[in-house]
Order: C-alpha cells, then structure tokens, then sequence
C-alpha cells in the first residue's frame, strides 16, 4: 500500500513539474515572439493599419481590386482557406506573435478569428466603411462563448448518459 502512494506521489509530482516547466518554457518563447519584427523571414505587421500596408505591398494590384469589389460576407468565407491560412501561418497567429499578441489585446484569440477580424477589416479599409471593431470582437467572443458551452454541455451529457 506504501508503494502504491509513493509510486502515485511521485508520478503526481513528475506530472505537475513538467507541466509547469513546459508553461514556463512556452511562457518564455512566446515573450520573444511578440517582440520580433521578422519571423521565418516574413515580416510580422505591429496593427492593424500596418497588416492593411503589408496586405497591399504583397498584393497584386489587381487582386486587390477585385477582393475591394467583391461582397464582404462572401469574400471573407472565400479567403478564409486562403488568403487567412496564410496569415495564421506566416503571422503566427498559433506560436504567438507581435500581431496575434496585439489581436489578444483587443480580445480575439482564436486564430481563425483573427484572420477572419483581418480579411474583413481589411475590405472595409478599402471600401471606406466603418469598421465597427467592438460590435465584431463582441461577436467573436460571444461565439466562442457559446461554443465552449456547449463542448462542456456535450460532456456533461456524455458523463450523464454513462452513469
């Protein structure tokens, strides 16, 4: 019995250190990130304003013509598997960077949501439409609000339903 909870203690203890340790060492990385210009050579925009520059320095012109023309709702559902797979992946939006830790601050954190905040920012930046910012953040955080409640609905029915 004595073994038992000295092979339990110590398996517990293990566990929790490194847990903290990888908190710890992810903690660290993550506040290099969001302090570098450059990540894997591509530039890492600092605002929103500086994503919309970028945007247009690495677009063809004519694309950005037809993406300004295009519907806002159907242009940003279009871009997302694009256009916004790019940004999560060269901004880093999952690893942290200057960007995604200034989209955090604003109170979007899930990546796909701030591609998604970008990609129709940006067309309003073009079109010269009002961006409404808290109205949309206020969407993003009352839907993954509601997804998480539901996760934990699921699990609690799944708990329920075994019992």
């Amino acid at each position: 019995m004595r073994l038992a909870f000295l092979l339990f203690t110590l398996i517990g203890f293990n566990t929790s250190f490194t847990q903290s340790t990888f908190e710890q060492e992810y903690q660290e990385e993550y506040d290099k990130r969001i302090q570098l210009e450059y990540i894997n050579g591509k530039y890492i925009p600092v605002d929103l304003d500086d994503c919309f520059k970028e945007l247009l320095r690495i677009s063809d012109p004519q694309g950005i013509e037809i993406f300004k023309l295009g519907d806002e709702q159907l242009v940003s559902r279009k871009l997302h598997f694009g256009l916004g797979k790019w940004m999560i992946s060269n901004w880093s939006f999952y690893e942290g960077s200057r960007l995604s830790h200034y989209l955090k601050g604003l109170g979007i954190h899930h990546p796909d949501d701030m591609a998604q905040f970008i990609i129709v920012s940006f067309h309003r930046h073009l079109n010269g439409k009002e961006m409404r910012i808290e109205d949309r953040i206020q969407v993003f955080q009352e839907k993954r609000l509601k997804e998480q409640e539901e996760r934990l609905k699921a699990k609690t029915d799944t708990i329920i339903n075994y019992n």
